[in-house]
């Protein structure tokens, strides 16, 4: 089993699975379980696999390569995240070379911005059939070579909000395993990084002959009972300790819901409304 090797790739399994949760919850118990949703941003250097943490989180529910990139408009991040209602909009940063580091950290920006609020930006009533309102509730996931703390440092800007909506997930350099931080090692192989890079081929080849079954079955496994009580209970028991413990801001803890919280409390996301 590969999970167990990886933290990274088991957040980017729980992430649309509890994206489902909010919609889930708030229809059964007209309760909203979340403030606002978040994106989670894995940064790390070439080869490290952060790729494959994008296309793992979105073969959960459909083809593997169906995501959006850093040269993405404003109106295409609205357009991304309502048509990912209950899911996840991913956005993949894949390095490139015509953005400076000025675009890189405004572009952020504008996912934090653009995936946690809601709603598309006001237009002209003239453009309305064009461009209608969009309404949705999602979380996110963005992939880059650095984190977004460290470009705003060089830049000297300040983060502000975007510190509890855009959250760092820093992805071991390759020498140390990559996405694989806890990589299961053969004796032939030369170091971690060798091994890392089988497991991400195996990955790999799994998500393109099997996308789209889990967040089948997690519906089927939602849908027949009602598990909203207990989502609202793992959901609070989380928020109370990420509010207790030193240095962690409460607001972040109201970004996220639980599937993860028996097991990883530290991934989690959001939901939807059309």
């Amino acid at each position: 089993m590969l999970g167990p090797q990886s933290s990274p790739l088991v957040i980017a399994v729980l992430i649309p699975l509890a994206s489902a949760l909010p919609g889930y919850v708030e229809g059964r118990q007209r309760r909203r379980l979340l403030s606002e949703t978040a994106v989670f941003h894995f940064a790390g250097e070439t080869s490290s696999g952060k790729s494959t943490l994008a296309r793992v989180a979105q073969s959960v529910g459909g083809q593997p390569d169906e995501y959006c990139d850093y040269r993405a408009t404003m109106r295409a991040i609205s357009e991304e995240a309502h048509g990912r209602n209950d899911f996840v909009a991913i956005f993949d940063e894949a390095e490139f070379e015509d953005l400076s580091e000025q675009q890189t950290f405004q572009k952020m920006k504008l996912i934090s911005q653009g995936v946690t609020v809601g709603k598309s930006k006001s237009i002209t009533r003239a453009l309305n059939g064009t461009y209608p309102r969009l309404q949705w509730m999602c979380f996110g996931i963005s992939t880059g070579p650095e984190t977004q703390a460290a470009i705003a440092g060089r830049l000297m800007r300040q983060r502000f909000g975007q510190a509890a909506r855009f959250f760092d997930v820093a992805v071991p350099p390759a020498a140390d395993g990559g996405i694989f931080d806890a990589v299961t090692m053969r004796e032939d192989d030369a170091g971690p990084s060798e091994a890392s890079a089988r497991a991400v081929q195996r990955v790999g080849a799994t998500i393109d002959e099997n996308h789209g079954v889990l967040f089948e079955a997690w519906i089927a496994y939602l849908l027949p009972g009602d598990v909203s009580a207990r989502a609202m209970r793992l959901s609070d028991a989380f928020a109370a300790g990420v509010a207790s413990t030193p240095a962690s801001p409460a607001r972040s803890a109201c970004c996220m819901p639980p599937p993860c919280s028996a097991s990883r409390p530290t991934c989690c996301p959001g939901r939807a409304t059309t």
